[in-house]
């Protein structure tokens, strides 16, 4: 363990005198793929939090770095703050991973419900937009909740695409 803090306090001492003497150290880092993202993205938003991947890890890792620093502060002895730091960190995924879990199987299971309320909806009014305003009001909870801007993006934007926005607000698989 020495041994690695060594390496850590050289590598810091290499790239301090870097900056300081004007050749900072430039790493290459990868680029990150598109594909990447948007997947991170889509599980975010199926977790319901609207914040991007970016902003996500840095709020995990500024948590991380309080938790660290208090404990520090209180313990004095980073290695015994190292670990609770490194669980406040993974504590936001956790948290949201079964959040989303949850979520995904309420909306999974609200179909079966809403769609027989749609289809005897159609049977007594035959009519498409009517139906969807139903289901907004009477329907199952997860779907109410995502349906209840349907109104008025259909009336601003067109039945096809307030569908679109329902879509993508639910972000499901079998709401597709």
């Amino acid at each position: 363990m020495m041994l690695v803090a060594v390496c850590l306090a050289g590598l810091t001492a290499y790239m301090l005198m870097g900056l300081f003497l004007g050749y900072p150290v430039q790493p290459k880092l990868p680029r990150v793929r598109r594909p990447r993202t948007s997947r991170a993205r889509l599980w975010l938003r199926q977790a319901g939090v609207r914040a991007t991947p970016q902003q996500f890890v840095a709020v995990s890792l500024v948590l991380g770095l309080v938790v660290f620093a208090v404990l520090q502060l209180v313990l004095d002895a980073w290695m015994v703050a190292l670990l609770p730091s490194l669980f406040s960190v993974l504590g936001p995924y956790t948290f949201y991973a079964q959040r989303r879990r949850t979520r995904l199987q309420e909306i999974s299971g609200a179909w079966p419900d809403g769609l027989r309320d749609l289809a005897a909806s159609l049977r007594v009014t035959n009519n498409l937009h009517r139906s969807l305003l139903m289901l907004a009001t009477g329907g199952p909870a997860p779907l109410r909740r995502a349906f209840a801007g349907y109104r008025a993006n259909a009336e601003t934007l067109g039945q096809a695409a307030a569908l679109d926005l329902i879509r993508s607000a639910l972000a499901d698989p079998t709401s597709d």
